[in-house]
């Protein structure tokens, strides 16, 4: 009997294989696992990551300059994210070259694509916010606008653009734009103050990245939010139910008016 304690196995798992029908898992692609790099090595990744993002951003959109509660935050250069980037990458190539950062980057988004919640919620997520847009899209086409002529409000001319301009959107858009306002003389009428602050602070500052596109930058804050959430159910669900009434409770949610 060997006296050797075992090692601690520090590897991450690999994403589970998905066999064809009549595939035999040994003809399969060996996916070998990766080893757990340093908190450093990790943090050099994430900053290469985020650094290559905000000059890929600047490129598309010229950049932002923007007041924040710690002062000012301006950038208007991509060359001094893109030289962030190519730093950070460089050191932890030199310190770590094993597992390069495209290697680990490819890995994690296939652990994500082969997990049982992202293959349970994704068609449905897609299928019904697509759904939504196109028939909303075509009602307005088809259907037009009842009286008075027109939509309440619009933020562009063209009309698949300004589908998420109704109801409460134009409350949020204007305390992310404008901030929030009360007038006495309107004491007893709406006001935005009834609104929380935090998803059009989110709105705001998600709106630098994508050119000050506020309306479509909340789209995207609400439609990633939406998937965590039925992500979240469906485990919830999976706990109570079987595998097919999860599914079937998070269609249902996703397709309600």
């Amino acid at each position: 009997m060997s006296s050797h304690a075992p090692h601690e196995d520090r590897r991450l798992p690999a994403p589970p294989e998905n066999h064809a029908p009549g595939q035999h898992p040994a003809q399969q692609p060996h996916r070998p696992p990766l080893t757990l790099l340093p908190p450093a090595a990790r943090v050099l990744d994430i900053i290469a990551v985020v650094a290559a993002l905000l000059a890929t951003t600047v490129v598309v959109t010229g950049g932002f300059r923007e007041w924040t509660p710690f002062g000012r935050l301006s950038l208007t250069s991509w060359l001094r994210p893109a030289l962030v980037a190519l730093f950070a990458a460089a050191v932890r190539a030199y310190l770590w070259p094993r597992q390069p950062l495209p290697l680990r980057v490819g890995h994690a988004i296939l652990r994500w694509w082969h997990r049982d919640d992202t293959r349970a919620v994704l068609p449905i997520f897609l299928t019904t916010r697509v759904g939504v847009l196109i028939v909303g899209f075509l009602s307005v086409i088809v259907l037009g606008y009842g009286p008075p002529t027109g939509p309440p409000w619009r933020v562009y001319t063209n009309e698949f653009l300004n589908l998420p301009a109704r109801f409460d959107a134009g409350w949020y858009l204007g305390i992310a734009s404008q901030g929030y306002q009360w007038s006495s003389a309107a004491a007893s009428g709406q006001q935005n103050i009834v609104f929380f602050p935090a998803y059009p602070l989110l709105v705001r500052y998600a709106s630098l990245l994508v050119a000050r596109q506020t309306m479509w930058a909340g789209v995207l804050i609400s439609l990633g939010a939406f998937f965590v959430a039925l992500v979240y159910i469906h485990r919830l669900a999976r706990e109570r139910l079987r595998e097919d009434q999860a599914t079937a409770a998070i269609t249902f949610l996703a397709a309600y008016a």
